[in-house]
């Protein structure tokens, strides 16, 4: 998959921050944006007064900005989006000051997050391509995912029926030419003139199979979802929100601790006995360790790694699949739940969970380290 990522400031004096990615299932080639250009450069309209200096240097530069194209741009590129790309547009944006934000990249950040996040509920590899700017660099993007990382690992504990994998990931910095950066940058531009009521025929015209908007009362934030030929998920749905029993009395019961941490470290076993394999390999050092040290004694610590490699496993894998019983995926949906709770060291709940954990681990090694070693 690959997700193309932008952000905007829009509205009075900028009032909104917003972001918008474009999930494609592969990359979005020159094509769409060579057609755009040759339609537009046959225009006879472009020789109108009123169009001829922006398209003009549209042509010259020989790629679109949508804040500086002329309707004549708008509607050629709209038309060859429409004719070629097949993707996934998600955006997201906010009144930074009412949000009090400290400053616009605060904003950005949480907005392209929430813009971002379907896609890993459907794809082992993604590619994200930025758009290069100043202060943008490697070091600040890994920055960036990190912060992700742990708030997905973290959003398991209270909704662990969410699919999500934890993909290979890649990422480019490509400038404002790249053809997927266009056709992004085009569908958030037209999309915030509808937000602030200003006139786009544009944005209606975009033919989509599926069409959202999410606007509260007092409109201090707000997005917009368009599928463009994406009806369905790539993967099966192996377990959905009714799989989850949390109101199951005995699957909540501190009993069930030692089942959970008996398990977690059972899949991590059969994964390692398999070898590095598809899925896996790119943190396959972290399953290594955790199965060389399943009877060593540890700490919270070692609870929050082991929590941290169960959490990637549990869909890369798919450890529920479709023969799986109602019964077990119950209990698996908890055991996420439970391990996912472990990574809350935010708060004291969550800390005294984790040590709790770590007990129960040490106990089982001293007095059945056996459970521990198996597959």
């Amino acid at each position: 998959m690959y997700v193309y990522l932008d952000e905007t400031t829009f509205g009075e004096n900028d009032e909104y921050s917003g972001y918008a990615s474009l999930i494609t299932k592969s990359r979005i080639e020159n094509l769409v944006i060579v057609e755009a250009l040759n339609n537009l450069r046959t225009d006879p309209d472009i020789d109108k007064e009123k169009f001829k200096e922006h398209d003009g240097r549209t042509l010259d530069r020989e790629y679109f900005h949508a804040a500086d194209d002329s309707q004549n741009g708008h509607s050629h590129l709209c038309s060859s989006i429409n004719h070629n790309i097949v993707g996934k547009f998600s955006s997201h944006y906010f009144k930074t000051k009412e949000y009090n934000f400290k400053n616009t990249e605060e904003a950005y950040d949480l907005a392209s997050k929430l813009s971002m996040l379907s896609v890993l509920s459907e794809s082992e590899e993604v590619t994200f391509v930025f758009e290069e700017r100043n202060d943008l660099t490697g070091t600040h993007i890994e920055k960036w995912w990190d912060s992700l990382w742990l708030d997905l690992f973290k959003s398991q504990y209270t909704h662990p029926y969410i699919r999500t994998y934890y993909p290979i990931l890649n990422f480019e910095i490509c400038s404002k030419s790249d053809p997927g950066l266009q056709v992004v940058d085009f569908i958030l531009w037209a999309s915030t003139r509808q937000v602030i009521g200003k006139k786009c025929p544009w944005f209606d015209r975009l033919k989509c199979c599926f069409r959202t908007e999410i606007k509260p009362e007092g409109e201090t934030w707000g997005g917009h979802s368009l599928s463009f030929g994406m009806n369905e998920k790539d993967n099966k749905e192996t377990y959905t929100i009714t799989d989850y029993q949390h109101d199951n009395g005995k699957l909540n019961s501190l009993e069930y601790l030692a089942h959970y941490i008996v398990n977690t470290q059972k899949v991590i076993n059969l994964v390692a006995s398999l070898g590095c394999q598809n899925g896996v390999g790119h943190f396959w050092g972290e399953i290594e360790l955790l199965n060389d040290t399943r009877i060593q004694k540890g700490n919270a610590e070692h609870i929050e790694k082991l929590a941290k490699c169960f959490l990637k496993l549990f869909d890369n894998v798919t450890l529920i699949n479709d023969e799986t019983s109602k019964e077990d995926k119950a209990f698996w949906l908890m055991c996420r739940k439970c391990l996912a709770y472990a990574l809350h060291t935010h708060d004291v709940g969550g800390r005294m969970h984790s040590i709790r954990l770590s007990d129960i681990r040490n106990q089982i090694i001293e007095n059945d380290a056996e459970a521990l070693q198996q597959c």
